[in-house]
């Protein structure tokens, strides 16, 4: 009888530990205190920034999600939530945050070329937490142009597109999305995968490298773009080729044949300088499109004839239509071809 008088009062001393856990834990949960966050779409994010204490409120209990951010209090927020070492100095408020983002390799001195105090734009942000989830950037030694840090913010899902996937990188950064944006920083660092926008990778990809072939067809341009050719008396240049997919419901491009399935599109911009030569052309006599063989062209669709203008480029788009198929049989047998006059360069490495 001792034994289970024993056991009984093991018993409800156990569930009243569970239950002071359980409320213990509850009361942990983050919980919104802003009056002015309910149903916005980063409420989870601001909540748990609140939370975990990198960002405050103002007074009147609000936390104005739509107010825009300057640089200074985006390296605060991004320094305090990473938890770098913060030496406290005399001077701005915000200065002990930059020497630390500055002294961990976060942040460089070039990378504002305004007022600390002015609002962030994207692109100064990106900067900013590609180095924050990669140490090997933070090294003062190593460095990225601002291309290949949009293109790598992009595929890591640190940053999403905008409207129909555009970057709109000198758009200044809300209080919303810049704990929005610290929020996948810390996600990236905890090695937890971000959802991606593909279509602002493809945007990323042809902002760096003049093509998204990577993003579409997972293999590399054989070139960069733009590249300028001289034919004869005619100044060609290749600004850019962009390989669209019929499938795709959200590709940031316009699908002409709408309602056919199963299709790459690729599109070609070219520009035209006719200065020297001071007449009409006929872009087949200049640029070509073939497989493996120069004397096999392939139909291309849009401007025929370039005409003259005495001021300045003129640019022209051509386009072709393959199945998936067709497009993946050309890569693998040797790949597609563009001839600038006689001079023959492949597409695809």
């Amino acid at each position: 009888m001792k034994f289970m008088r024993s056991f009984k009062v093991l018993s409800i001393s156990s569930t009243i530990l569970i239950t002071c856990l359980l409320a213990t834990t509850a009361a942990a949960e983050p919980t919104a205190k802003f009056q002015d966050i309910n149903g916005h779409w980063a409420q989870v994010n601001i909540t748990k920034a609140a939370y975990k204490g990198y960002v405050d409120g103002y007074p009147e209990g609000t936390f104005k999600p739509e107010a825009a951010v300057s640089r200074a209090e985006f390296i605060k927020m991004l320094v305090a939530a990473t938890n770098q070492e913060i030496l406290v100095v005399n001077g701005e408020w915000y200065q002990s945050y930059i020497n630390a983002s500055t002294q961990s390799g976060i942040h460089r001195y070039d990378d504002f070329t305004n007022d600390i105090n002015g609002e962030i734009s994207r692109m100064e942000i990106i900067r900013l937490i590609v180095r924050a989830t990669n140490t090997e950037l933070q090294k003062t030694t190593v460095s990225l142009d601002d291309k290949a840090l949009v293109y790598t913010a992009t595929k890591k899902g640190l940053i999403q597109g905008l409207s129909g996937g555009s970057l709109g990188l000198d758009e200044s950064t809300t209080r919303a999305q810049a704990v929005s944006v610290i929020e996948r920083v810390l996600k990236l660092n905890d090695n937890e995968l971000l959802p991606i926008d593909k279509s602002a990778v493809q945007m990323a990809e042809i902002a760096m490298t003049g093509t998204n072939f990577m993003t579409v067809l997972n293999r590399p341009a054989y070139k960069t773009f733009p590249i300028q050719y001289s034919v004869g008396d005619v100044g060609l240049g290749i600004n850019q080729i962009t390989v669209i997919d019929s499938d795709n419901p959200n590709t940031p491009f316009t699908i002409r044949d709408e309602g056919s399935p199963n299709r790459y599109i690729v599109q070609y911009q070219l520009s035209w300088d006719l200065s020297k030569l001071q007449q009409d052309i006929r872009v087949s006599d200049y640029f070509r499109i073939s497989e493996k063989e120069w004397n096999d062209p392939i139909q291309l669709d849009g401007t025929e004839i370039v005409a003259y203008q005495e001021s300045g480029e003129t640019i022209t788009h051509l386009r072709m239509s393959f199945t998936k198929e067709q497009l993946r049989a050309y890569i693998d047998n040797g790949g597609l071809y563009y001839f600038a006059g006689e001079q023959k360069v492949p597409l695809f490495y």
